[in-house]
């Protein structure tokens, strides 16, 4: 996630997959391809190699590409979790108040660390309220961490854990 736009009355986060949707097509017009060639070569398994291509690529493409943003808006008063994935639209809402700060939760995965960008709440269920579902590593979580706190006018030196 990285910030898309700031100012005095608003920040705008958000996160795309263009990676994994742009391996998911080549996947698919590769199977399909090479499907074609074997149709055109009169071999019966064509049709089938490029069906399963074009049906795996395709439900790679629809769980797992998906388009996250945030917008903390003072003229509203409101904090706004967007996410869109091909079968899915979901939008929700909290007041600005209820945002105590913005931290960095870590988890250990097999190859290092992974980081995200979490707001943590004053109070309600969720305390915590990631703002992606995905762990990376770098540090473009604490560069969102900042500028969310620089924003709200808090500042949060330390990394926190779930």
């Amino acid at each position: 996630m990285k910030v898309i736009q700031q100012s005095a009355d608003h920040i705008v986060l958000g996160e795309r997959t263009w990676i994994l949707g742009t391996l998911a097509t080549a996947m698919i017009l590769l199977f399909v391809y090479f499907g074609i060639e074997a149709v055109i070569e009169r071999d019966p398994w064509g049709y089938a190699l490029g069906l399963f291509g074009v049906a795996f690529g395709g439900l790679i493409f629809a769980i797992f590409v998906r388009r996250s943003q945030a917008v903390l808006d003072r003229t509203t008063g409101l904090l706004t979790l967007r996410s869109r994935s091909v079968f899915r639209y979901r939008e929700r809402r909290w007041p600005l108040t209820e945002i105590e700060r913005a931290i960095v939760e870590k988890m250990n995965l097999d190859d290092g660390e992974g980081y995200r960008p979490t707001l943590l709440m004053r109070s309600g269920e969720p305390r915590r309220v990631p703002l992606t579902v995905i762990y990376s590593s770098g540090s473009g979580a604490e560069r969102v961490r900042d500028a969310i706190n620089d924003w709200l006018g808090k500042l949060d030196s330390g990394a926190e854990a779930p």
